[in-house]
């Protein structure tokens, strides 16, 4: 059996696309430069500042929707 073919592609990690205020924008743009330099980009992980509050704090399994206001699941 032959696994999947997104383990080939590239899978991206960095905290910094979702400390700043613009994260959601950063990550599309991300995306786009990955396109347009052809790179086969399967993902990205988003370190715990996608978890992180407003009072400073990282916490589990709270989303922060100042960061990422559009979450689509």
């Amino acid at each position: 059996m032959l696994p999947s073919l997104f383990i080939f592609g590239f899978l991206g990690s960095s905290m910094n696309y979702v400390e700043e205020d613009d994260a959601e924008q950063r990550i599309l743009k991300y995306f786009q430069k990955t396109e347009d330099e052809e790179i086969p980009c399967e993902g990205i992980f988003v370190s715990s500042g996608y978890l992180k509050k407003p009072n400073g704090k990282h916490y589990a399994f709270i989303w922060n929707k100042k960061s990422f206001p559009t979450l689509k699941v």
